[in-house]
């Protein structure tokens, strides 16, 4: 495999997002390792230089005016058009110095409002000049708006299913691009609603595969309640009542509760309540606000269980990092049945917990059941996050590029 640039395209890495910022990380390392030069296109509001992972480090070039990330407002099919010219003509807009030599495009984490100007910028600069594209992965990160009914699959947003369609059609149609659903629902409702195969991508994990030295759950285990964005399809707001009910059963455990992202100022009266559970039980401990790489994975060793408390009308195909978090750190999870968590988690072997529905009181009892099993639940997990990270190597992505 010759040595090549690889332009990393990733309009939405602003200020350091979590996702972003490990996902482009990941896989600048992952280049680095077999040799290859990436660099990272960012928003043009990020104020990062570099990204670093080990020995490894990627230059970041602040390139794009508009974020990937517009909101959750209903659009029609036509305003999705007009979003997806602005990421076409930002595409068009990068300067003639970064195509000067032949390169190679991966594009992660691509939604509805770029997915077609992507594939449109794609298939106009492949193998032309001056912008010498020789290959380009396009990795989906989100599936299709459908659902699975006895009479057989239901758009529930015929504008966004059309858009990607209409995209996933011409990338396929472009010789050299690949098509990349990231994890294996998303690849398959992919497949299914644009009726173009789209292949499995592995799971985009920041630090996959790092080394950690995990003991056996203590007599007083920690367990992870909340981590990550405050949002109430992650089940932020049923926290209080969660917290009542473990301070009621008086289980020797440690509980560790992190909330960042935009939401949590605008749910100020979730954490206000949610202080008042905790108020002064030793056993909790409340996080707010973004963690650096160190404090993530320092909670994440730190933990010998994980609370997926996400809503499964949201989370019935919707993938989560933070699950993938939880089997790339090997601990077990509780999960609430009929969420992609589930489907995801029986796919590895991980242990799991399952709770019957979206409620505090069946997720208490499921916690508990989680904790009283931890010392069988811990060596399953060691298990399936060998199965993960074999399965999971970022640099497929790379060696994608060059096939």
């Amino acid at each position: 495999m010759p040595p090549a640039r690889i332009l990393i395209i990733d309009p939405g890495l602003r200020v350091g997002e979590g996702h972003h910022l490990g996902v482009d990380t990941t896989l600048g390392a992952a280049a680095v390792a077999l040799g290859h030069e990436p660099i990272v296109l960012a928003h043009a509001r990020s104020p990062l230089k570099s990204l670093t992972q080990g020995d490894a480090t990627i230059p970041v070039l602040p390139a794009f005016p508009h974020s990937i990330y517009l909101g959750n407002e209903d659009r029609t099919y036509e305003d999705l058009e007009l979003v997806n010219k602005k990421a076409r003509q930002q595409l068009i807009d990068l300067g003639d110095s970064l195509f000067r030599e032949p390169v190679r495009v991966l594009i992660h984490t691509t939604n509805e409002t770029q997915v077609l100007g992507v594939a449109q910028w794609l298939c106009e600069n492949m193998e032309s000049s001056p912008r010498r594209i020789t290959s380009a992965v396009v990795a989906l990160m989100f599936p299709p708006p459908i659902e699975r009914t006895t009479d057989g699959i239901k758009e529930k947003n015929p504008a966004v299913c059309k858009i990607y369609s209409r995209a996933i059609r011409l990338l396929a149609s472009v010789p050299g691009v690949s098509v990349l659903g990231i994890g294996y629902t998303v690849a398959e409702d992919h497949t299914i609603s644009s009726g173009v195969n789209v292949e499995v991508g592995g799971a985009l994990v920041a630090g996959i595969g790092r080394p950690i030295k995990r003991e056996p759950p203590s007599n007083q285990p920690t367990v992870l309640l909340y981590m990550g964005d405050a949002k109430i399809d992650k089940g932020f707001h049923i926290l209080p009542e969660i917290v009542r009910q473990l301070r009621r059963s008086e289980v020797n455990a440690n509980f560790v509760i992190h909330a960042s992202g935009s939401m949590v100022e605008r749910y100020s009266w979730i954490m206000d309540a949610l202080v008042l559970a905790i108020g002064d039980d030793a056993r909790f401990d409340l996080k707010r606000g973004r963690l650096s790489e160190e404090e993530f994975h320092g909670l994440w060793d730190s933990a010998d269980l994980a609370l997926l408390a996400y809503h499964p009308g949201v989370y019935a195909r919707k993938t989560s990092g933070i699950c993938w978090d939880a089997i790339n750190t090997g601990i077990p999870v509780i999960a609430v049945e009929n969420t992609w968590h589930m489907l995801e988690l029986e796919r590895y072997g991980h242990p799991v917990v399952a709770s019957p529905a979206f409620l505090p009181e069946p997720l208490v009892e499921a916690l508990l059941c989680g904790i009283g099993m931890l010392p069988s639940l811990y060596h399953d997990a060691q298990k399936s996050r060998d199965r993960f990270l074999k399965e999971n190597d970022p640099k497929m992505y790379i060696e994608r590029l060059f096939q």
